[in-house]
């Protein structure tokens, strides 16, 4: 498959309005579009895509492990996340390598140290190169996903840039309208299908958290939130507890305290340096003394 024209500075496009990362995504996009405007190659072997691709590699792995150290918790998520937000930037060596080549290809042994090793070993390897113009813009647009920002401006402008790109790969006994014509109906369907999903997930999560909270009981050194989650919080109904009042109160108390909590990580509040005494019930085992009165 040969991408149109432009087709990765649009994707970039894409990636930087939807990450912010304009400036990025602008220099990124002239840097993988000049070799259009340049003549300049060069000869590369094969030893020298294979450090390129190593190269991408430990950019890679440098940015996830910096990001690990630096992000705030949960770290793990965030690292991951945040390095597959910036694929674009980390893969852009191998493009430029492909571009600037006299092959206008990239050997597939390049990118696997099992096919290096396949070729070292076996002098009848038969070496397969492919263009990775459409994984990158791929890589593009998995990117420009990652901020999840839920609106339908991002899927349909997702859908024009893959009809666009599909476009150029059309049969050419195919006609455009028919094309066109099922090309819409699957981003109809693929609409409905991942607003199913979201939907179904939702009713899931209710459905978990109620289960799981009418068993459980109150955890005094940990209580975890559901701050920034999609869905609807649900306070529990069940009666697990009932105060009765001295008579000689005028009201009962308005609440009950259950537990302090100090600190707050990620999404969980927990009691630090907090002393806990047990309290027994009384002689009939089903009441407890809280206090003096």
């Amino acid at each position: 498959m040969s991408l149109p024209p432009f087709a990765i500075a649009a994707a970039l496009a894409f990636w930087g309005w939807r990450s912010g990362n304009y400036g990025a995504a602008i220099a990124l996009a002239l840097v993988v579009e000049a070799p259009r405007f340049v003549r300049l190659r060069f000869d590369l072997r094969h030893a020298e895509f294979a450090r390129i691709a190593d190269l991408c590699t430990l950019l890679f792995a440098g940015l996830l492990g910096t990001l690990f150290l630096t992000s705030e918790a949960p770290r793990t998520a965030r690292a991951v996340l945040t390095t597959m937000l910036w694929l674009p930037a980390v893969l852009v060596p191998v493009l430029l390598a492909q571009r600037y080549s006299t092959s206008g290809r990239f050997p597939l042994s390049g990118l696997f140290l099992y096919l290096r090793k396949l070729r070292a070993r076996d002098p009848e390897y038969r070496e397969r190169e492919l263009d990775l113009g459409p994984i990158y813009f791929a890589i593009c647009l998995l990117a420009a996903g990652i901020p999840n920002q839920r609106d339908a401006t991002f899927y349909v402008a997702l859908t024009v840039l893959i009809a666009w790109t599909l476009a150029a790969a059309r049969p050419a006994h195919v006609r455009m309208a028919p094309w066109a014509g099922a090309v819409l109906i699957a981003a109809v369907v693929g609409y409905a299908g991942q607003a199913g999903l979201s939907r179904a997930q939702m009713a899931f999560e209710d459905w978990v958290s109620d289960w799981i909270l009418h068993g459980m009981a109150a955890d005094p050194y940990r209580s975890n939130t559901d701050l920034g989650s999609v869905g609807r919080l649900k306070m529990i109904d069940a009666i697990v507890m009932r105060v009765y009042p001295e008579p000689a109160q005028a009201s009962p108390p308005g609440l009950l305290h259950l537990a302090s909590f100090t600190s707050f990580e990620g999404a969980t509040w927990t009691a630090r340096r907090s002393q806990m005494r047990e309290i027994a019930p009384e002689a009939d085992g089903i009441s407890w003394k809280l206090a003096a009165g």
